[in-house]
């Protein structure tokens, strides 16, 4: 399958789903839409009636770090930033030169520059691996502005950012997409979801187990998408897997990290 624009403007809503996906409950009557990515990056994939309010507030919480902090300064310079909460009076100083730790800075003189994590492995169920609680991260920088290279080698050596970082939001985040992604194309009845627990915060250890780096990275076009997902089939033995493959911000370059995500199994 090839890659997709999903970015706003070419925006996809699909059919009601009529319960909870990913607790499976039908909210009490009260379900909300569900947007595969998040709003605050331009997701265009809406999912009607599909999430209940107790996971929504779960969710809430890991898209407002990822929202709020670490992708706040490319938001801005994107003009992705609708919601006045996520205006805050300051915010942290994305490169310390002194590499004293990150201090306070008006939001209009932050530099446009983001911190992206990457991955070292493959999703550990596809390497055969049980589930642990390592999860090896590589960080990209990507700036607008012009930077001396050996401060950014330094940086990128000793992982010393003044960005706010949550690895494990991250991951959920991107766990949350591609199990939005897989409902919406396959259903619940076609493979067998595995990303809810993970996605709820109930068992850490699968973040490396179900998310890591796509081994093939899917080609960025001549007039790069914001975001880009496709849908494969892996396999591992006899057993077949929902593989999401997940590009953030193809207009970055080839550099910026792709993602895979194991979404579920289909039923051998």
């Amino acid at each position: 399958m090839i890659a997709i624009d999903i970015t706003a403007g070419n925006a996809r809503r699909f059919p009601p789903v009529g319960r909870c996906i990913y607790c499976g409950g039908n909210g009490g009557g009260i379900l909300t839409t569900e947007h595969v990515f998040p709003k605050g990056i331009g997701g265009g994939l809406v999912l009607p009636r599909a999430s209940c309010t107790p996971c929504q507030r779960e969710i809430n919480t890991f898209e407002t770090i990822c929202m709020r902090k670490t992708l706040l300064p490319y938001r801005k310079a994107k003009g992705l930033i609708r919601h006045p909460n996520d205006l805050p009076a300051t915010v942290p100083l994305v490169f310390d030169l002194e590499f004293r730790g990150p201090r306070q800075v008006s939001l209009d003189v932050c530099p446009n520059v983001v911190v992206l994590p990457g991955l070292r492995e493959l999703p550990g169920i596809l390497k055969g691996r049980s589930p642990e609680p390592l999860v090896q991260f590589d960080y990209k920088i990507f700036a607008g502005l012009d930077i001396l290279e050996e401060t950014k080698r330094r940086m990128e050596e000793e992982q010393h950012v003044g960005i706010f970082l949550d690895g494990y939001a991250w991951l959920r985040m991107l766990a949350k997409i591609a199990h939005g992604y897989a409902i919406a194309e396959l259903g619940f009845d076609r493979f067998s979801p595995a990303l809810p627990d993970l996605i709820l915060g109930r068992n850490p250890l699968l973040a490396s187990y179900f998310v890591g780096k796509c081994p093939v990275p899917p080609p960025i076009p001549d007039s790069p998408p914001l975001l880009m997902i496709e849908m494969r089939c892996a396999g591992v033995g006899k057993r077949r897997f929902v593989a999401v493959n997940i590009r953030l911000f193809a207009d970055l370059g080839h550099e910026a990290p792709v993602y895979t995500v194991v979404a579920g199994s289909f039923a051998e």
